[in-house]
């Protein structure tokens, strides 16, 4: 006969109410894949509570057995959380008996009552009813990646019928090294694996997340923006940050065990927390971040990534400490009001509004302009390195002349798609070289590839 092996085994056993309250301490609400709690309604739990009395048929919950030490275990609830709430709530006197019981054979001794209220013979006929569990064995390892993946499987595969977001159906996959990076440094909650417990307040959450930053988190884009930043940092620059490319960058990174850290140690991440420290410390002393605000400016994402490449790039190749804060702070005040303007005539900036979007050309496109705005402004910032080059403005406009189009390729007959450049492996190079006394202008400069920057340095 046909049977192939299951992934774990389940049993359906029944469980007094009275239990979720009197030892609710079993029961793990919130568990690691689970970040915000679809909260019901009044009515909803209302409602719950008449189907109780009146013995309607509730599907069964959910739960896991979750293994804490040798002798001891606890249930995880995949599916259920808010029949369990509703029953501790009212346990707990927060809820009354619904008044639609009164429809109800001898309802009437029990609508608008709290548990406490009520005669000992109805506490009892109450504490007797029960709920189906359907309880899931044989993954009950609370660190192992596959038990959880496991686990959080099942619950997507419950969930299909809820409005989630593409970040909550990501934040389920505590089995990526990448996922639970993104969750450390920028949700606003955690979960801490070695009490196994939800904690509203994540210690360890990026203060430019919790202070700079004023865009919203109430459907986890703050772990989407994070995402998308690494990505940024593993291309060395601006590409495709789309829900797909998100996704396969937690597929890339799957960890055995749910508290591997490694991840961390990767030069992207590293690189990405530098970024943001020195974005935190840009903006600490502003007036808004010493309140209980945050920078106001920094609300639109596509906007925040332009700013964050941006700062990236003058943290790589020039000398911008401290003493150079005020140059940036102040740019962005202006350019903001300049953007927020909606001037037709400014053709940089309406240029700036059009390309929103999160593909490769869009985010190139912003951020040349946020580039050659900075630098018209701030052309005599100290590079790093000390060999004569081309500045930032300069690069820029010649990129643009020559429509990003290599000199060489052009000259071996290569039509213009071949030809084409992008931004992060354009080289500025000097027409007459110079060694040989030519001059760092415009008038003296061409764009050429990689391959043709290095053969013709070579020579």
């Amino acid at each position: 006969m046909f049977s192939p092996p299951k992934d774990y085994d389940f049993k359906t056993q029944s469980i007094f109410l009275k239990e979720f309250y009197d030892y609710k301490e079993q029961f793990i609400l919130r568990p690691p894949y689970q970040r915000h709690a679809n909260i019901w309604p009044q009515q909803k739990r209302q409602s719950f509570l008449d189907s109780i009395c009146r013995g309607y048929y509730i599907p069964a919950i959910v739960l896991r057995k979750v293994r804490m030490s040798e002798d001891k275990t606890k249930f995880e609830v995949i599916d259920g959380q808010q029949r369990i709430t509703t029953i501790q709530m009212f346990y707990d006197g927060e809820l009354e008996l619904p008044q639609s019981l009164k429809s109800m054979t001898r309802g009437e001794l029990l609508i608008g009552r709290r548990y406490s209220a009520l005669e000992w013979e109805q506490r009892q006929w109450f504490d007797r009813l029960s709920l189906e569990a359907d309880v899931i064995n044989n993954i009950e390892d609370r660190t192992a990646s596959e038990h959880l993946k496991k686990a959080s499987d099942i619950f997507w595969r419950l969930q299909l019928g809820e409005p989630l977001t593409f970040m909550e159906r990501q934040h389920a996959r505590v089995y990526s090294g990448a996922r639970n990076f993104v969750a450390k440094y920028a949700d606003d909650a955690t979960f801490d694996y070695d009490k196994y417990n939800f904690e509203m307040k994540n210690t360890d959450r990026h203060s430019f997340f919790g202070k700079i930053i004023s865009m919203k988190n109430d459907r986890m884009q703050h772990l989407l923006l994070l995402a998308r930043l690494l990505l940024l940092e593993a291309n060395n620059g601006p590409t495709e940050l789309n829900l797909k490319a998100v996704d396969n960058l937690f597929d890339k990174y799957a960890v055995s065990e749910v508290t591997d850290c490694s991840f961390e140690n990767r030069k992207e991440a590293k690189s990405c927390l530098r970024v943001l420290n020195k974005f935190s410390a840009l903006f600490e002393k502003d007036l808004l971040a010493k309140g209980e605000s945050s920078i106001r400016e920094l609300k639109d994402e596509y906007f925040i990534v332009s700013l964050y490449l941006l700062l990236r790039h003058l943290d790589e190749h020039y000398v911008f400490g401290e003493s150079q804060y005020s140059l940036l702070r102040d740019f962005v005040s202006q350019f903001y009001q300049r953007y927020k303007k909606d001037d037709p005539d400014d053709k940089e900036m309406s240029y700036f509004r059009d390309h929103r979007r999160q593909a490769k050309d869009d985010i190139e496109a912003r951020d040349l302009i946020v580039r050659a705005v900075f630098f018209s402004q701030h052309p005599n910032l100290l590079l790093k390195d000390s060999k004569r080059s081309f500045d930032e403005a300069q690069r820029i406009a010649i990129y643009r002349r020559d429509k990003g189009l290599c000199k060489m390729c052009l000259d071996q007959g290569k039509p213009e798609k071949e030809a084409f450049v992008p931004w992060s492996q354009y080289n500025a190079d000097h027409i007459v070289a110079h060694i040989k006394g030519g001059l760092t202008l415009e008038k003296n400069a061409q764009v050429l590839c990689s391959y043709h920057n290095k053969q013709k340095g070579g020579k």
